[in-house]
């Protein structure tokens, strides 16, 4: 279980911000080494972010994100949809 402390920076403007600043720098060359798959796996998804940022990327590939905090697989849901990525989604679980 994450603070309550934590759960608000996941969900700030500032963390999706940093984040996607560091992805853009790290998950190119990631995808450039890594043989194409019809699946992406992200355990602890929290928004959803690196699922979302490895969709746009990998065009084709359908992606699961599993979070335990019942939040943060909302707030995915919700970035998905806001996306328009929901019919490349599995399926998004809460629950260890």
């Amino acid at each position: 279980m994450i603070s309550g402390i934590e759960k608000f920076y996941c969900k700030s403007r500032l963390h999706s911000y940093l984040w996607r600043s560091r992805a853009n720098r790290i998950f190119p060359d990631f995808i450039e080494y890594t043989p194409p798959s019809p699946f992406v796996l992200e355990l602890g998804t929290g928004q959803g972010l690196g699922a979302i940022f490895l969709a746009e990327k990998l065009k084709g590939s359908r992606f699961i994100a599993i979070d335990n905090e019942h939040d943060m697989v909302k707030a995915a849901i919700e970035n998905v949809e806001r996306k328009d990525l929901e019919e490349r989604r599995c399926i998004s679980y809460r629950g260890f």
